[in-house]
């Protein structure tokens, strides 16, 4: 087994007894009553909620809880009585705790939660209602897996879990029946579920698959520097370094308190996990693929140590899951105590002692007849819980009773041993390391029953066997003991049945067979001894093909034949002696030209003589000797002519054109190596002839390539390059004498390609500044037609292409200034009301200028700015109203101001609209309805200036009248 269930098991009962707690807090609350409430009261929840956001990147998950409560208590009527706090139940790591509706007289801690007191704002009576907000702060450890218990009673209608949308890429809820909704920055799960005033909680685990980042280091052991390496998810940097110093930490003292050095030469790996991925397991040590454990937990000392300790208490070498469980917690528990971890070594055992005693009565079996599952699940928990915490405990007094010595000392003679023990086998080390007789020991924990009912058989079976077996360990690590020594195991595992009889009668069968071993052990070493001597010499791979025969008959057990192939290969070793002396003779020779050109088939002979040699077959070895020595002399004769002709060519290899030249002098070669040494003074001479010819027309290309090369990738010049590269190809191809013609030609259209290339690059220069501009398309392609005739080659074609490139270009930039001209002007009124109709017809011409319709955007652009004249009219229109109207109504005048001012607004939602004739008109009416009330002269005034006037004029009468009255008198 490869973790520690038996931690998992008591993490798992503390979650579970956290989680009754949290989700029957709605029944202690009923039991917790406010002191000044005169009668049990059972409020109701009307409405409420708990929100839990997660917040990986802040480490907190936030906590909402909401509660609106209804006093129903009848007895708390007016004077009778009232309600003016209330107790609230929240985790018991919560932190950043605040109440915003109401205050609180104090936080208790009470088992695996926090009790606060509510204190109301005011006196809660029958009938009234009061609203609790409570949120508080969990902390987390991980950025990347965060296990949450998310609870809602009866008094929080509704459950929310909030996570951050697009961060975790596994989300796991216990409970289904929720609503997921998406927002653009979260994702919401929803839960109603108290509909029916039950209980409910939820435990996500949330996962993100960040990527694995690794940290390393190094600690000294007893004989080897080991490293520790762990594996962590980006973000969780500092719990890395965290566990990286507790491994090296519990490294040293573990291998101290075992007694033997650091076992394994891999690394030992640490690589983070979720409880997901582990089962229900707390820890899990996978060999050379290193221990996988979550980052986070109450137990990570307790289940680091035993994931270690699982690098010595592992398969091999210990055959049964007790042995190793259990002393990879012994030595967790020893190298805890000798810490000074006091709390996690009485833990362990406290923890041990209530799993063993509460699953005895269901579950108990000897240790000896107990199978640990690979999978633990809820219904084997208490099963692997009690076999591991008996384990535990039957070490624990082990070491009690024999002291930590006498178990070093049986840890060193096992790991030396490098075999694999079951129970008896750990017994029978453990009774000599310390002198005593432990099976009393052994029989209360582990032996079945009939072990102890045949105590005197098994201790007279016992004796022998150990006997057998101190004889094989002295010759253990020699060739063929295994076979002896896996008999004595079965012997051991007969007795560890209780199969006495049979163990005894195996035992007989074990020293007979160690017997025949140790005569053809002796047989085998002294052929060894001889033949070792040569051994990785030329050819005596027979022999000692024939000495292996031996030694693995020794190892099968087939003694007979193993000592008949000793004597074999001491003879076949004669043999061999002789014939490897003549080919060595011959090798001497030959070697001193080894890796020659066309020594190949003089060493094939060699070669031949060598695999007669390898092959056994000594007596053909001295004949294909002599023939390498004869090939060889002729050799030399040939590779001189050669090596004249190669010094002349050699230094131009890879030149253009060599290559014909190449196949020549390589021809020569290759009859080199062939052998025909006649031929290779024939191809030497005729490769002499074609590099001179070679030279000649090499240098007629070479001019041409000067000249042209520097523009080589230069648009257009592709032709030329075309020409270039024919005569280039006649240079490879050995036409020497098409070369000159083919390089004249290639300077002809040399000329003719850089007049083109001219003449574009010069309209080039003039058009690209503005080549990304509105309406430029057609430029551009125009343009775009003469580079490509200039690549093409049709070079003629380039100067009228060009021409009328340009000239679209000025009708272009004609078109383009009126445009820009028309959006500058627009640019003061952006904003402005109405204006957007104006700047609809400016984006058309904009639209056909990108489209390339430059008449078209020209036609648009008179009506665009007599539109603009006509909205800055209007718009002036716009503002003299208002500004008119404002002025009657400072002054006073509000005789038809209403009617200015409605005009007014309505020119304005029609100018808003883009109706400019109509507003046009509703403005220049508010205009003169604004003035007549600014103007004094309105028509009251006038009446009253008329009236005034016959008024004047009656007066004028009657005192004209009046006076010719008077004068009339007076002439009388």
């Amino acid at each position: 087994m490869k973790s520690q269930p038996g931690r998992e098991v008591t993490v798992q009962s503390k979650k579970a007894l956290a989680a009754f707690v949290l989700v029957f807090s709605a029944l202690l609350i009923c039991l917790l009553l406010p002191s000044n409430a005169a009668a049990a009261w059972n409020p109701l929840g009307e409405s409420g909620e708990a929100i839990y956001e997660v917040k990986p990147l802040e480490k907190t998950i936030h906590v909402k809880l909401t509660y609106n409560l209804r006093n129903l208590d009848s007895a708390t009527i007016s004077s009778n009585g009232y309600y003016s706090q209330w107790p609230v139940y929240i985790h018991s790591d919560a932190a950043n705790i605040r109440i915003t509706t109401n205050t609180y007289s104090g936080i208790r801690q009470q088992d695996f939660f926090k009790i606060i007191t509510v204190n109301f704002n005011t006196r809660l009576f029958y009938g009234q209602t009061a609203s609790i907000i409570i949120e508080y702060d969990l902390l987390v450890d991980s950025l990347n897996n965060i296990e949450l218990l998310a609870f809602a009673d009866t008094y929080r209608a509704n459950l929310q879990i909030v996570l951050p949308r697009g961060y975790f890429n596994d989300v796991w809820l216990s409970q289904e029946g929720y609503v997921k909704e998406e927002t653009q920055s979260n994702v919401i799960y929803r839960y109603a579920v108290n509909a029916n005033g039950r209980d409910f909680s939820v435990r996500a685990e949330l996962t993100r698959e960040a990527p694995f980042l690794k940290l390393s280091s190094s600690v000294r052991l007893a004989d080897k520097n080991a490293t520790v390496i762990v594996n962590y998810r980006e973000g969780e940097l500092g719990k890395a370094k965290e566990l990286q110093a507790l491994g090296a930490k519990f490294l040293p003292v573990l291998e101290k308190t075992i007694g033997v050095p650091f076992p394994q030469k891999y690394p030992v790996l640490i690589t983070q996990s979720t409880s997901r991925e582990l089962g229900r397991w707390a820890g899990l040590n996978a060999g050379e693929k290193g221990i996988f454990i979550p980052f986070e937990g109450d137990y990570l000392n307790e289940v680091l140590l035993h994931e270690l300790a699982h690098y010595w208490a592992r398969m091999p070498p210990y055959s049964e899951d007790w042995m190793r469980e259990g002393q990879a917690d012994l030595y967790a528990y020893l190298a805890l105590r000798g810490m000074g971890y006091q709390d996690e070594s009485s833990r362990m055992i406290i923890s041990s002692e209530h799993l063993y005693n509460s699953a005895k009565s269901q579950f108990e079996l000897p240790l000896a007849e107990l199978d640990i599952p690979q999978t633990m699940t809820s219904q084997n928990t208490q099963y692997v819980g009690l076999a591991y915490s008996k384990s535990f405990l039957f070490m624990l007094n082990l070491y009690q009773d024999s002291g930590l010595e006498v178990l070093q000392k049986a840890n060193r003679e096992i790991f030396a041993s490098q075999r694999t023990v079951n129970w008896f086998e750990y017994l029978d080390i453990l009774e000599r390391v310390s002198g005593r007789d432990m099976k009393r020991l052994f029989a209360g924990w582990v032996l079945p029953a009939k072990f102890t009912q045949n105590y005197d058989r098994w201790l007279l079976v016992q004796s022998s066997f150990r006997e057998m077996d101190s004889l094989i360990a002295k010759s253990r690590g020699s060739y063929g003991i295994e076979i002896v020594e896996g008999e004595n195991q079965a012997v051991s595992s007969l007795i560890a049945q209780g199969s006495f009889s049979d163990a005894q009668t195996r035992l007989e069968a074990v020293k007979r067979l160690y017997g025949q071993w140790a005569a053809a052990s002796k047989a085998y070493l002294d052929a060894e001894k001889v033949i070792v001597t040569s051994m990785d010499r030329t050819g005596i791979e027979l022999v000692e093909k024939e000495l292996k025969s031996a030694r693995d008959h020794l190892i099968i057990g087939r003694y007979e034949l193993a000592s008949a192939r000793a004597d074999s290969a001491l003879k076949l070793y004669g043999q061999w002696q002789t014939a490897e002396r003549i080919y060595r003779e011959a090798a001497v020779s030959i070697s001193q030209s080894r890796s020659s050109a066309g020594i190949e088939t003089v060493e094939e002979e060699l070669n031949a003589a060598r695999e007669l040699l390898l092959a056994g077959n000594y007596d053909a070895v001295s004949v294909r000797a002599a023939l390498a020595l004869g090939l060889y002399e002729k050799w030399q004769s040939a590779g001189k002519a050669y090596s004249e002709a190669y010094k002349v060519i050699s230094p131009h290899e890879g030149s253009a054109g060599i290559a014909s030249v190449s196949r020549e002098i390589k021809a020569a070669l290759d009859s080199l190596v062939a052998g025909q040494y006649d031929t290779v003074s024939l191809r030497s001479a005729s490769a002499l002839k074609l590099y001179e010819q070679w030279q000649k027309a090499g240098k007629a290309y070479g001019d041409a390539f000067s000249l042209i090369s520097p523009y080589e990738g230069t648009p257009g010049i592709l032709a030329v390059s075309k020409e270039l590269k024919a005569a280039q190809d006649l240079l490879t191809a050995g036409q020497y004498d098409l070369v000159s013609s083919k390089t004249g030609f290639a300077l002809d259209l040399f000329e003719q390609w850089k007049a083109a290339d001219r003449t574009y690059r010069e309209a080039y220069n003039t058009i690209s500044a503005n080549s990304g501009a509105p309406g430029m398309a057609a430029v551009n392609k125009q343009l775009k037609t003469a580079a490509d005739s200039l690549a093409a080659g049709q070079h003629t074609l380039v100067s009228s292409q060009v021409q009328t490139a340009l000239n679209l270009y000025g009708r272009w930039q004609t078109v383009h200034k009126e445009y820009r001209d028309m959006e500058e002007m627009l640019s003061g009124f952006k904003g402005s009301q109405g204006i957007s109709v104006v700047e609809a017809e400016v984006k058309t011409i904009r639209d056909d200028l990108e489209k390339g319709e430059l008449e078209k955007a020209a036609s648009r652009i008179p009506g665009a700015r007599g539109l603009l004249n006509e909205w800055k009219s209007t718009y002036e229109a716009l503002l003299e109203a208002w500004r008119l109207a404002g002025t009657a109504r400072e002054q006073g005048r509000t005789w038809g101001l209403k009617k200015a001012e409605d005009l007014t607004t309505e020119g304005e939602t029609l100018l808003k609209a883009g109706n400019l004739p109509e507003s046009k008109i509703r403005l220049e009416q508010a205009i003169n309805a604004a003035n007549r009330a600014v103007t004094p002269f309105t028509a009251i005034s006038k009446v009253a200036i008329v009236v005034a006037l016959l008024i004047g004029l009656l007066a004028s009468v009657l005192l004209y009248w009046r006076r010719n009255r008077i004068k009339r008198q007076t002439t009388a």
